[in-house]
């Protein structure tokens, strides 16, 4: 029953976008980050909702709260499952079972800006970007499960900015 509702809403915001294209474009909800002091940050939605990042103690954190990578990896597999989870609603399909881990390689060289042993600078970027899905519904072959997955990775808008590595719009403000 809960993918018919979303397979009706989809289906309502389909018609509309057709219709009338530059409705679907939007600003996104910003995230505002505030240093707490240490490497401790709140990142704050604007509906309230407050994550608190920190670094690991190797790196002078507290270590008590995930860190700013893992919320990379935890949006592009969220953004991924959502994805997929549309994609079946939209298809009719009753999931049974979806669950999506995201895993990288990080050389945190790159992050104290130290170069390699060649005297290049390590670049920051994760590397080894690993996405693991495992799926399952009532009546579905493994290859059309596959599809879902691949047209659920190719909507996915986290995972997309990650395999594009967009770039970025500075903007500074040192009036404080």
């Amino acid at each position: 029953m809960e993918l018919e509702t979303v397979a009706k809403a989809l289906g309502r915001m389909t018609s509309v976008f057709e219709r009338r294209p530059s409705s679907a474009i939007h600003a996104d909800s910003s995230a505002t980050v505030s240093w707490n002091g240490g490497l401790q940050t709140s990142v704050a939605h604007p509906n309230g909702a407050v994550f608190v990042t920190d670094m690991p103690s190797e790196f002078g954190g507290g270590g008590e709260h995930v860190t700013p990578g893992w919320f990379m990896r935890a949006g592009a597999a969220s953004c991924t499952a959502t994805c997929i989870v549309m994609a079946a609603a939209q298809r009719g399909m009753r999931l049974t079972h979806l669950e999506v881990t995201v895993t990288s390689c990080s050389d945190a060289r790159g992050n104290l800006g130290m170069c390699d042993e060649q005297g290049r600078l390590v670049d920051a970027v994760p590397s080894d970007l690993e996405m693991r899905v495992r799926i399952s519904a009532e009546g579905e072959s493994s290859q059309t499960l596959k599809n879902l997955v691949d047209a659920g990775l190719r909507f996915s808008s986290v995972a997309r900015a990650l395999e594009e590595r967009l770039s970025i719009s500075l903007h500074v403000d040192c009036s404080h």
